[in-house]
């Protein structure tokens, strides 16, 4: 899902700070994940854009010096019923760096329909991260050039190690689109290590956003779920 990816994943579309993969590389220093997953709902931006998702995502990161890493990753997504049905593929591209402490990112992505007869929008987006007292503090910027739009959201997270295998992490997202509040969209992760390079992740999520986010028919509150497995080459 890819507000899980912002956040806290996926995404992955634009989250800068150090990539989960690169600990536990089998590539030495460029790291690369393969993600597979299920959501009940795809939500993006406290939107619904279908139901029963099933998606694929392929990462890497290469330091391009001893600061400044490049992400780029690609997203295939299949919801199979609602709004959105069709196939969407993302491809992106990050460029990230740290600051004493503050994580900062630029990058770029091009959302593309295979299935509307070759549609797409492009944006371009701004993020900047840190920790402090344990939680994560997030904080982004959109602008779609197609649509002529733009997007800032801000988050945190906690997460407390449970086993040495197992965590639960919290994150609370809310997001505006141009001047007008989006939604809040509130995420409990249960990440289980089943290997040193494979983690399978159940979550259960609540959206609440406002009502022309979604369509007037659609609730505007909407608990949803579902699990991933990512595997660090």
């Amino acid at each position: 899902m890819k507000q899980l990816k912002l956040f806290i994943v996926s995404a992955c579309l634009f989250t800068v700070g150090s990539f989960a993969a690169r600990a536990e590389s089998l590539l030495g220093e460029v790291g690369a994940e393969l993600s597979s997953g299920f959501d009940s709902h795809y939500i993006f931006r406290g939107a619904d854009l279908g139901e029963n998702a099933v998606w694929t995502a392929l990462d890497m990161i290469v330091p391009l010096t001893g600061s400044v890493d490049l992400e780029l990753g690609a997203w295939y997504v299949n919801p199979t019923h609602g709004v959105v049905s069709g196939d969407e593929l993302d491809l992106y591209a990050n460029l990230s760096t740290s600051f004493g402490g503050i994580d900062v990112g630029i990058g770029y992505v091009a959302y593309l329909y295979p299935e509307a007869d070759g549609g797409s929008t492009k944006e371009i987006g701004l993020g900047v991260g840190s920790e402090v007292l344990g939680f994560a503090l997030d904080g982004v910027y959109h602008y779609d050039f197609d649509l002529e739009t733009h997007y800032y959201a801000g988050s945190v997270g906690y997460e407390h190690m449970l086993t040495h295998y197992l965590s639960a992490s919290v994150s609370v997202t809310v997001g505006f689109l141009e001047e007008e509040y989006s939604h809040t969209t509130v995420i409990l992760q249960l990440p289980i290590a089943l290997t040193d390079h494979a983690t399978l992740t159940p979550y259960l999520a609540g959206v609440f956003s406002e009502a022309t986010v979604n369509d007037k028919s659609r609730s505007d509150e909407e608990i949803f779920g579902g699990v991933s497995l990512r595997i660090y080459l």
